[in-house]
């Protein structure tokens, strides 16, 4: 089972158990404690309640996967797997080396989400603020859209895949593409505060602002809080002396502070 830790979240001294927070986080750690005591049964509904990638990169729906494969149930396991893939999971060494998933490692479909999550992996790949030469940014940009174009040829439905090519468009500057990429993993309900954030940038980036400005409030609205993440990207930079910039700013400030304040 993955040991990556969730952060973010405050804590406070209610039993886990007893407490039943909007993001389902209480019955994600009560899961994790019982798949750890290998109490299966109950450990892999509680787990699984959590799903729709709403955990960190996947992890909630990975950790699922374990505790399907270790009672042996590996039609739901695999299931679970490919969930965790689609979700975000970005691990291919753990998914090969985890002994929780010794049961299905003799299965076709297993091998085939290994070579996925291989596939699928940004790990490696620099971000857009790394400190690289323009030209070296754009080469692995190029590679990385190719290597997830080829993916999406085999899997065009992985709204993963689509925000992929979309984060690698943008570091080969190919900006409109980067559009098309987000606009299509958002009509597959992927990670959607996140995706409409960079369609912001995206827009930004074309210097279309109203369409920039229009992206980054419904992102916030529907949940993108990270304010000093909008004060500071430079793909935003067009938006900046722009009066909807700080509101925007402020607007995403308060919805990060109800945030911590929400029980």
């Amino acid at each position: 089972m993955t040991r990556r830790r969730s952060g973010g979240r405050r804590s406070d001294s209610t039993s886990s158990s007893t407490r039943t927070p909007r993001d389902g986080r209480a019955l994600y750690d009560v899961g994790r404690e019982l798949l750890k005591y290998r109490r299966l049964r109950p450990g892999g509904p509680r787990l699984r309640r959590r799903g729709r990638g709403r955990g960190p990169r996947g992890t909630s729906l990975y950790n699922a996967a374990c505790a399907r494969a270790l009672a042996n149930q590996k039609p739901e396991a695999l299931d679970l797997l490919q969930r965790a893939l689609d979700a975000g999971f970005d691990d291919p060494d753990h998914l090969r080396e985890d002994d929780d998933l010794d049961s299905l490692r003799a299965e076709p479909r297993f091998r085939q989400l290994v070579t996925d999550a291989e596939e699928l992996t940004r790990d490696g790949f620099p971000s857009l603020g790394a400190r690289l030469l323009r030209s070296q940014m754009v080469a692995e940009g190029e590679e990385a859209a190719t290597r997830f174009e080829g993916y999406l040829k085999r899997h065009p439905g992985s709204g993963r895949a689509w925000s992929n090519l979309g984060y690698a468009s943008l570091a080969a500057e190919n900006d409109r593409q980067a559009v098309r990429a987000f606009r299509k993993a958002l009509e597959l309900g992927y990670r959607r505060p996140a995706t409409m954030y960079n369609l912001a940038c995206a827009h930004a980036r074309l210097k279309e602002k109203d369409e920039a400005f229009a992206w980054l409030d419904r992102a916030i609205d529907t949940g993108f809080g990270s304010y000093r993440q909008i004060e500071d990207d430079d793909d935003l930079f067009s938006l900046r002396r722009d009066p909807r910039f700080p509101k925007a700013v402020d607007k995403a400030r308060k919805r990060s502070e109800r945030g911590r304040e929400e029980p």
